[in-house]
């Protein structure tokens, strides 16, 4: 079978995806959307999550994921 290629877009999935100690949100459509992207990795296929762009580089990789940053939240 061909690798599916697949864009996620979770906003606040960020500190899940990269298993922060002190994540800002554990919300549950943001852990499904974490345990379906992982699962996909998991299974040889080509994932990406766009989040908030918390200061973190654009393209990095985590558990197979790469993960693109959209925008600064909240700019004061």
């Amino acid at each position: 079978m061909t690798p599916l290629r697949v864009c996620l877009v979770g906003l606040q999935c960020y500190d899940l995806l990269t298993r922060a100690p002190h994540p800002r949100l554990i919300g549950g459509a943001e852990r499904q959307q974490v345990f379906l992207a992982r699962g996909l990795a998991a299974s040889g296929h080509k994932v990406a999550l766009v989040t908030t762009d918390y200061g973190q580089d654009d393209g990095v990789w985590n558990d197979g994921i790469q993960i693109f940053k959209a925008y600064v939240e909240d700019q004061e």
